[in-house]
């Protein structure tokens, strides 16, 4: 859920930085999204959690990296996690985490007008497509921290 959120705050600054100059930025961000869990860490949890299931684990083996674009332009972006090959799915595969984390099959908009900027979730269900608006995360930063 945090990586969705991420997600958000990158459309909402790039939407912000649009809004405030010129009118004909437009682009595309390509992003590679992957879970990072090291193999040791997956072996050292299935040794230590006997009980856990076996689905658990591997859906943790198999996920596998994926591709998520933002395209903005004159104030408006979609952001979407782009489809892999059916032939790319493995026979024991159950779920891709990483494309789960990195917003599966949603595709999210934002529109920045000069009075707010809103953003909208699409949710298709049987066969119809409808735009959810999404609140707007209040971010505060508490403590500034430098990773070594």
């Amino acid at each position: 859920m945090k990586t969705i959120y991420k997600f958000f705050a990158i459309v909402l600054i790039i939407n912000f930085n649009i809004g405030f100059s010129q009118n004909s930025i437009n682009g595309r961000i390509t992003y590679n999204v992957s879970l990072s869990i090291p193999k040791e860490r997956i072996d050292e949890y299935e040794k230590s959690n006997k009980g856990a299931s076996s689905d658990a684990i591997t859906i943790l083996k198999n996920s596998k990296n994926v591709n998520s674009i933002i395209e903005f332009s004159l104030g408006k972006s979609k952001y979407y996690v782009l489809d892999e090959l059916d032939n790319d799915l493995s026979e024991n595969e159950i779920i891709n985490l990483a494309k789960t984390r990195a917003g599966g099959n949603k595709v999210y908009y934002s529109e920045n007008s000069s009075k707010s900027i809103d953003v909208f979730e699409q949710d298709c269900k049987l066969g119809e497509c409808f735009l959810i608006k999404n609140e707007i995360l209040d971010w505060k930063l508490l403590k500034e921290t430098k990773k070594n």
